[in-house]
């Protein structure tokens, strides 16, 4: 990136004024010393060229370290010198330079602006004036204060004041404006006589050096040496869903987001570069304002439309500082604050939407009449029984053909909208915010969320300020239970069932459900006459003091928390059993408190940062369990009043942790930087031999550009980057290394205390040894930035239950049991196509490939397994464990399945033998075998381009994912469960010797064929494993910007409308399931493809 900062031209008087009020925001920015102007020309240089001006400019400041500014649109590389100059002053090379071209120089600081010389003024002919007003503001409606507006070709000019307003006489009908502003693109609008013009500039992040935040700090993006994503808090718009993680899928490289469909305040799944533990906690770590949240933070308890900025640290020198809580990386999350010396500034947003479920699995599955026929055919109306037949006759006659899709699916509504209100004065700055989200989904639940914020800073003394911010957010979940999930009794309820009774209200019972074995309740029966209600509240407080004794010294105290308090109730009707009523109530809270120094100090061409600090953390979880039967009445629905109080648990857990961290961060000549970082963690979870860890991190990066000649070339960065170190995972669970006891036991009619798990001094931290190499690319004053990264992340010591001998009174023990590797790329594109006064086209791409491995495992030969998946030396991270079809014997129609233990010819297959009195099911799952297939996907990534035409803007978003797999359950129960609606391809099932099917005969129970089931496919085989690859049209966004001629009219600045849809298409092989729903390589019928629609309006005031 240029390392000269880009000046917009203005009169100079004005340019003089502006320079005053915001020299010292860019001086922090840029970190340059205070030399004097005497200083500051006197250093020695030499230059012997004939070439640009700017390539001379950028000369001088490898030789002296000092800054240029000039504005790119004036100062070009058409202005050519010819200098041959030894061991002169800068001040005579300088004073040669304005003689040879048309620019002036001054020195502010240490700064040297370098400016055009005006033109000779053409005297014309006295016209009358008129008088031009407008407003300037950013992208979000803000109004900048300090804008130059000047009429081109000559001096006559204006600043805008501090609300972004000015007033400029202008008398040529055919003038054209210039509208500039440090770090803003400018703008060039022609003036057509009329009486307001209010305009919006864009940042130019090619002139201004991207600042990045990382731990306990920032750094400019020139000088890290990390790999860190900084993410474009625009991106958060573009969904309608609650919570802002959702936003980030297809975003961020190495970063795998699996959104969740189940409820609106449900947190997607976040994978980081692969996952690093078995059982301990594998997302990564959130810091909101400097408080780190605790495990199972809920996404949605922050309010996306408070956020301003979000940044993901990926490798060792970025996440080394986090110690214990950085291994599987980090997500910081910086807030909305109120900005000084402004007048307030209001923001309203609303949307409104909807969301469809995709039922074009209704094609799939066979209508009444098919079912009756294919039941009659495998024998559940037997013909030597009178009263079989009599019912199949009934349920024929009924003309009952029930859609359960309709009824169990419905389209979902929602709505949200955001006020917020931020001002400030020179003393001090407030934000605050309301925010209100309603969804009423697809099964029926009722969702809704309030959250609320409040912060200010204030300056309480010279060079001290306080910090304080608030956040309420609380959520009531109303829920209408059915039995089994709405989207299985969709596909599989039985579409001849009687629902309904001669008054229209569901019957009680059908004659089957999905329910397995239970009583065959009418799932409508249910859902009516069941009260389940959840509430969850999160407050979030935060404290920060920030005290600056001298220009080079920051010391910061930081205190925070966050309680997160849920509650449960779910009440089934007397009408139903009786009466039952389920109680829970939770407390997951946490505080931290941080204080830290940080040193910044720079002298000649070097630049030095360090930051020390302590640091501790408490956290603490609460739970209660109750159930109770047998109600009275339903009016009075709290345990106490059942006759039956079966279970009440209670459960509390505290943990807690202290730190020490320092960090170096060195720059030289901004082309040489290091860091380096080293953390010692103390953590409760850990037995006593190791409560202690340590954590350390080197990186280094190199400005390759900085020592090229680039004449004439359209490079413009070329960094490489390196980085190794270490980060742990203490996120395990509380007490895992201690004995535990519990009253799970009864003696003499009480409960008494029992040990019910052994302690392992021995346990340690899972550790993280991450290397990292990266390389920045950017072409033509970066409209082509490339950025490339290859890491591998070894994760030791993981920690699981293993089996002991019985002998020691438990089956198991908590221990550190081997090693994983993770090892991949990322690349991300980005580049602006066009870039012109009425039409811009931007592209960002990214894609991520993740290898995984089990290196080491306790016993080399042991296999952990989890239902669908099993860690295997040798093999991938939750590799699937499955028996390998190999077919429909035509013959018998039975399923083949291969034995891995063949010992010939003759034991090569397993038939799976159904129809018989005792099925031979155990010999097919021990025939299971770890596959080297995953349901983590191999790569992902996405592809954005955004559009701008005058008033008009575009987002569209393309997402995708493949090289994993799924064990698709939905094709299974669609084929095996014959009491319930399956799929048509049944009636293509082996029915005698000699067919060829891939489907072999279907079975009925051998004891009771007409009331229990059997299956005549063995579910956790090949046979139902399909390609997870998927890619979607993930977002689309069109909106329009009224002008600001006719919103300023109403008295607003800004007023925008849009419309948005989510999953247009989807192209996948996995059927009937939403591919992103795939966890861990299992997937059943839990959530079709929901397809969104919204329309927004935003409006600034």
């Amino acid at each position: 990136m240029k390392k000269n900062l880009m000046w917009r031209c203005m009169s100079p008087s004005i340019r003089k004024t502006l320079l005053v009020m915001k020299l010292s925001f860019i001086l922090i920015l840029v970190g340059s010393l205070q030399l004097s102007a005497s200083v500051l020309l006197g250093q020695q240089v030499s230059v012997q060229a004939k070439t640009s001006l700017v390539d001379v400019l950028e000369d001088l400041n490898n030789q002296t370290g000092t800054y240029f500014m000039y504005n790119v649109n004036e100062i070009d590389d058409e202005i050519e010198v010819q200098l041959d100059m030894q061991d002169a002053s800068l001040e005579e090379v300088l004073n040669e330079i304005c003689k040879q071209a048309p620019v002036n120089y001054e020195i502010v600081e240490d700064f040297v602006i370098i400016t055009k010389k005006d033109p000779v003024p053409v005297i014309k002919e006295e016209q009358e004036k008129k008088e031009l007003k407008g407003k300037v503001t950013d992208k979000d409606g803000i109004p900048l204060p300090g804008v130059s507006v000047v009429i081109k070709g000559s001096s006559t000019g204006v600043a805008t004041d501090i609300d972004g307003n000015y007033t400029l006489e202008v008398e040529d009908e055919n003038a054209v404006l210039i509208f500039s502003f440090v770090g803003m693109l400018p703008q060039e609008r022609n003036y057509t006589g009329q009486l307001v013009l209010n305009v919006e500039l864009f940042q130019d992040t090619e002139g201004l050096e991207e600042v990045v935040v990382i731990g306990y700090g920032t750094i400019t993006r020139e000088r890290s040496t990390g790999a860190t994503t900084k993410v474009d808090p625009v991106i958060l718009k573009n969904t309608q869903n609650v919570s802002y993680a959702d936003a980030l899928i297809g975003i961020v490289p190495g970063m795998y987001v699996e959104e969740s469909f189940s409820n609106p305040d449900s947190s997607p799944d976040i994978i980081l570069r692969g996952i690093g533990s078995i059982s301990g906690e594998v997302s990564p770590l959130v810091v909101v304002d400097g408080v780190q949240m605790p495990n199972g933070f809920n996404s949605s308890a922050i309010n996306s439309s408070d956020i301003e900025e979000i940044s993901v640290l990926k490798d060792a020198a970025s996440t080394a500082i986090y110690g214990s809580r950085g291994s599987n990386g980090v997500i910081i999350i910086n807030t909305k604050r109120g900005k000084k010396n402004s007048k307030p500034q209001v923001s309203f947003n609303a949307s409104f939407g909807t969301k469809r479920p995709d039922k074009s699995f209704r094609d799939d599955i066979m209508n009444a009449s098919e079912k009756l026929s294919y039941e009659e055919s495998l024998g559940l109306y037997p013909t030597d029984d009178a009263a079989a037949q009599a019912l199949l006759a009934e349920r024929r006659a009924s003309g009952n053909d029930v859609d359960w899709s309709n009824l169990m699916l419905d389209n979902e509504m929602n709505q949200k909208y955001d006020l917020s209100i931020a001002g400030g004065n020179e003393k001090m700055n407030y934000y605050t915010s309301l925010s209100y989200n309603k969804v009423d989904n697809i099964y029926g639940s009722n969702y809704e969320r309030y959250t609320a914020s409040l912060k200010f800073d204030f300056e309480i003394a010279k060079n001290l300020t306080l910090g304080l911010s608030g956040t309420y957010g609380n959520v009531n979940n109303k829920d209408r239970r059915v039995t089994g999930s709405p989207v299985s009794n969709a596909f599989l309820l039985n579409p001849w069932e009687e629902v309904y009774d001669e008054n229209g209200d569901p019957l009680r019972n059908l004659s089957y459900a999905t329910n397995s074995y239970g009583v065959a309740y009418n799932p409508l029966f249910i859902r009516d006459n069941t009260d389940i209600k959840s509430i969850r509240r999160n407050v979030t407080g935060n404290a920060r003091l920030t005290y600056k004794p001298l220009d080079w010294l920051t010391l910061n105290g930081n205190i925070g928390g966050n309680y997160n308090h849920s509650k449960g109730h779910n009440y089934e009707k007397i009408i139903i059993e009786g009466g039952q009523l389920t109680v829970t109530n939770g407390d997951n809270n946490n505080v931290t408190g941080t204080l830290t120094a940080s040193i910044d100090k720079e002298f000649d061409q070097h630049s030095v940062n360090v930051v020390m600090g302590t640091e501790f953390i408490e956290n603490e979880i609460y739970s209660y369990y109750g159930h109770a039967k047998e109600f009275l009445s339903d009016a009075v629905q709290i345990i106490n009043s059942a006759k039956n109080i079966d279970t009440q648990k209670e459960s509390k857990s505290e943990s807690g942790g202290v730190s020490y961290f320092t960090r170096l961060n060195y720059s030289y000549a901004n082309t040489y930087n290091f860091t380096a970082s080293i953390r010692r963690d103390g953590s409760s979870r850990f037995g006593d031999k190791h409560k202690w860890g340590n954590f350390w991190a080197l990186g280094g990066s190199w400005n390759i550009h900085k020592n090229i000649d680039k004449e004439k070339s359209a490079l413009s960065t070329l960094k490489l980057r390196g980085s190794i170190g270490t980060s742990g995972n203490d996120r395990i669970g509380d007490f895992a290394s201690v004995s535990l006891y519990d009253f799970r036991e009864s003696y003499d009619g009480s409960d008494v205390a029992t040990l019910n798990r052994g302690d392992n001094p021995e346990l340690t931290w899972e550790k993280n040894k991450n290397r990292n190499i990266g390389l920045d690319v950017g072409l033509w004053r970066n409209k082509l930035y490339v950025t490339l990264d290859f890491y591998i992340r070894d994760t030791y010591d993981l920690i699981n239950d293993v089996q002991i001998p019985l002998q020691s009174g438990f089956q198991n023990l908590t221990s550190n049991i081997g090693d994983f590797r993770n090892k991949g790329y990322e690349i991300s594109i980005r580049s602006t196509n066009f870039s012109t006064k009425n039409f811009m086209w931007s592209t960002n791409f990214n894609f991520s490939y993740n290898k995984s491995e089990i290196r080491e495992l306790i016993e080399d030969d042991r296999i952990i397994e989890l239902g669908t998946v099993a860690y295997k030396k040798g093999n991938p991270i939750a590799s699937l464990y499955l028996a390998e079809w190999a077919g429909v014997n035509p013959e018998t129609g039975y399923n083949m399945y291969v034995n891995p233990d063949a010992t010939g010819a003759d034991d090569l297959l397993i038939e799976y033998q159904t129809n018989v009195r005792t099925p031979n099911e155990s010999d097919i799952t021990a025939s299971r075998r770890v596959t080297n297939k995953t349901g983590n996907p191999k790569y992902f990534g996405g592809f954005t381009n955004t559009f701008r035409y005058k008033n008009f803007d575009a987002s569209v978003l393309i997402s995708f994912a493949g090289g994993h797999y799924v064990v698709n359950s939905a094709n299974h129960q669609l084929r095996n469960d014959v009491w319930m609606n399956q799929h048509k391809d049944v009636n293509n099932a082996w029915k005698q010797a000699g067919d060829q099917s891939q489907l072999a005969v279907r079975a009925l129970n051998y004891w009771q064929p007409l009331t229990r089931r059997v299956d005549s496919d063995y579910q956790n085989s090949t046979q139902f494993l399909q390609d997870a690859d998927y890619v979607k049209l993930k977002n689309l966004t069109i909106g329009y910007t009224l002008d600001n001629s006719l919103s300023s009219k109403v008295g607003i600045d800004k007023l925008r409308f849009y419309v948005q849809a989510q999953n247009l298409f989807t192209i996948t092989d996995v059927d009937y399931i939403d591919p992103e729903y795939a966890t861990m390589g299992g997937v059943g019928l839990s959530s079709t493809v929901l397809r969104g629609y919204s329309f927004g309006i935003s409006a600034n005031f």
